[in-house]
């Protein structure tokens, strides 16, 4: 009798076009609450050092006499100065202790402004119920990979905050960007079947590095990783990567002549090259395995994406894409080019577009691998 009146409930929730699913989580997460780190890694002095020296050579907003699709301007420049006031102002004044204490302590403050997903620190957060989709990210990551919670802690500065593993702190991003990281490091595996070389990476827009820290860890074989992004984003890359993998050789490039000589080496081990985007055509000649991006494509206005596909994927093997397949208007002034309408060249063949799994239902991103083909038998 029950289950008569339950089916009879159920026909007529369907009637009315209505349906009512079951909650479904894949591996079950235990439910926990934020928490924080007990201990502050401390910066290496070495790369401190660095960081200084780099902005001596390199300014924040590059110089008037880069070319316009790379100079840093008008909306975007305006938020920099707006959210990173601290950071500016330390580089301005060469002082090195109070970037320390930036950096120490990045995942808490400005310096992940622009950078961050998820709601950014606010000490009352601490002891609050871990926000619902943070489960849903995990499951899936768990879901997808293959891979446990303990593989997404990483011992690194920034002094971070989140879910307690029992064996450290989970940022509450880090399970979309496990997700990331394990659809690379297949195209990685691809390309070692593939080629018979050593694969090199690019991340374009590459954040605070938390993508290609976690392929770097996985994957766990010579591989070159050249991470390409603004000099305030950069900068902060370089320290929590160092911090995070100390053994892999971590070069923070000042000059063209710098990359040009790290560039005709062999590559015998695992190397981040953390290269400003206004050195970005650079690149043109070097064969890239996987070139990845996450969302700053859409972003960009129509001509400098034009600018960067055309530079960078001459010698690309894979494209790696996640960006907005919708427009929309970022600002009152600037609307968002589609992936859709992306200057893919014909070298290039669409292989895979699917939702981004860990973004709600409807969301307007989309990931887009294409493959270079031989096109010499095709005409």
């Amino acid at each position: 009798m029950l289950k008569r009146i339950k089916d009879l409930l159920l026909r007529l929730f369907e009637l009315q076009g209505f349906q009512l699913l079951k909650d479904q989580y894949f591996t079950k997460t235990k439910k926990r609450k934020i928490e924080e780190t007990k201990f502050v890694n401390s910066i290496d002095d070495e790369v401190l050092n660095n960081i200084m020296n780099f902005y001596k050579k390199v300014s924040p907003f590059y110089s008037d006499q880069i070319r316009k699709e790379l100079q840093i301007g008008g909306a975007w420049k305006n938020n920099i100065k707006l959210n990173r006031k601290l950071q500016l102002q330390a580089i301005e004044d060469n002082d090195k202790e109070a970037y320390r204490e930036l950096i120490e302590n990045m995942f808490r403050n400005e310096m992940v402004s622009q950078m961050w997903d998820g709601g950014y620190y606010n000490k009352k957060l601490i002891g609050k119920e871990i926000p619902y989709d943070f489960y849903v990210w995990m499951d899936a990551f768990k879901y997808l990979t293959d891979r446990t919670e303990e593989d997404l802690v990483s011992d690194s500065i920034g002094n971070p905050w989140g879910c307690d593993s029992g064996h450290g702190i989970i940022k509450l991003m880090d399970p979309r960007q496990g997700i990331k990281a394990q659809s690379i490091i297949n195209l990685i595996n691809i390309i070692d079947k593939e080629k018979n070389h050593k694969p090199t990476l690019l991340d374009l827009g590459s954040g605070f590095g938390g993508d290609m820290e976690k392929v770097a860890r996985w994957y766990n074989k010579p591989l070159r990783i050249i991470l390409s992004d603004i000099p305030v984003n950069l900068t902060s890359a370089y320290a929590f990567i160092s911090s995070s993998i100390p053994s892999a050789k971590s070069n923070l490039i000042e000059t063209t002549d710098e990359l040009a000589f790290l560039l005709q080496d062999d590559i015998n081990g695992l190397e981040f090259i953390f290269l400003p985007n206004c050195f970005i055509e650079e690149l043109e000649d070097i064969e890239i395995d996987i070139f990845h991006n996450h969302g700053s494509l859409s972003e960009m206005d129509r001509e400098t994406v034009e600018f960067y596909l055309g530079v960078l994927l001459k010698n690309t093997n894979y494209f790696h894409e996640i960006n907005s397949n919708r427009p929309a208007y970022l600002s009152d002034s600037h609307m968002e080019v589609s992936s859709k309408e992306f200057p893919i060249p014909e070298s290039h063949q669409l292989i895979s577009r699917t939702p981004t799994w860990y973004t709600p239902r409807g969301h307007r991103y989309l990931t887009n691998i294409y493959k270079k083909i031989d096109t010499s038998t095709t005409h």
